[in-house]
This record gives structure tokens, C-alpha cells and sequence, in this order.
């Protein structure tokens, strides 16, 4: 079936289980990636083919008491953005953008000590 995407349907949640390597499939225009590392973390986006220009990727890090890093990796499709060193109980929120090729980040938030 197809996604009937945002703002006509609803936003994707991802909520990928922690992993040295997390890679999660972006169909719609609007999806939210949500990771509590328990780990240090690579994180790899594959844009599905019918992606379009300007479809945006909210990514959630909610640290707890150990921090961790997130890299952004680049075996799926480009992350231009910068990688996050883990501060403990800190929560992190980076917008990236889709331009055609490469998913660009932006808009980048920190609560800190957010446990």
C-alpha cells in the first residue's frame, strides 16, 4: 500500500532499537527518527526513490546518564551534518533536509539535562 504522506497523512515515526549501526528507510515528507543509544551510534538514512525535494527528517537523541556519540555515516544516502558528542542526560533534535542528493542538516536544539 502507499504511504499517503504528510500533510495529508501522518508523519512517520521510526523508533529503531539501538545499535552500533541503525539505517532507516525515509519514504514520507515528513518522518521523525527517535533513538535512545544505549551505545555509541552510526546512523545511515536511505531515501526511497520517490522521495521529494524538501522532505524533512526531525532525529530525537535522547541520551541518558552515560552519553554517547552519534556519527552520521553515509552508507545510504549523504548526511551532511555534524556528527554529536553524547553529553548524559542531554536531548538533542537536528533537522535535516532533503535536496535531491543529500540529506542537509540545519536546524540543530539541545535540552540539557533532559532526564
Amino acid at each position: 500500500m502507499d504511504t499517503i504522506k504528510f500533510p495529508y497523512g501522518p508523519a512517520s515515526l521510526e523508533t529503531p532499537d539501538s545499535a552500533a549501526a541503525i539505517s532507516v528507510d525515509i519514504k514520507n515528507t515528513k518522518t521523525y527518527v527517535q533513538i535512545s543509544p544505549t551505545e555509541s551510534v552510526t546512523l545511515d538514512l536511505v531515501a526511497s526513490d520517490e522521495l521529494m525535494v524538501g522532505s524533512e527528517v526531525h532525529v530525537d537523541i535522547i541520551q541518558d546518564a552515560t552519553g554517547r556519540a552519534l556519527a552520521f555515516g553515509n552508507t545510504g544516502d549523504t548526511i551532511v551534518a555534524p556528527d554529536l558528542a553524547g553529553v548524559a542526560n542531554d536531548r538533542d533534535t537536528i533537522l535535516l533536509q532533503w535536496n535531491g542528493t543529500a540529506f542537509v542538516g540545519g536546524v540543530w536544539a539541545k535540552v540539557v539535562d533532559a532526564a
